[in-house]
């Protein structure tokens, strides 16, 4: 395997993108509540509203969706992963804050 697939770096990276992305499904409104309406959405089908619905068995799901990108690197599945790990950890940051 290609080292950068055991870049202890890239992995944090990556989950905290899976992180982020979860949160945003499970739990944010979203820009004119869009994930709010994904939701509606999925709740209408026992599958989509259990999966949306339970952070543990959605963040598998996105999981694998980013393994896809960590396996198969480019430019833009790390670019994308590290703006979402950004987002992530101010997120995370903020919540911290907040509860102080």
């Amino acid at each position: 395997m290609p080292d950068m697939l055991w870049d202890p770096t890239r992995f944090v990276v990556y989950a905290l993108a899976v992180y982020r992305v979860t949160y945003l499904l499970w739990w944010e409104r979203g820009p004119f509540d869009c994930f709010d309406w994904v939701r509606s959405k999925a709740g209408a089908y026992d599958f989509w509203g259990e999966l949306i619905s339970c952070p543990l068995c959605l963040s598998v799901w996105v999981a694998g969706v980013f393994l896809i990108g960590f396996l198969l690197p480019n430019w833009g599945s790390d670019i994308l992963a590290t703006w979402l790990a950004l987002s992530a950890v101010s997120t995370y940051l903020f919540s911290k804050g907040q509860s102080e």
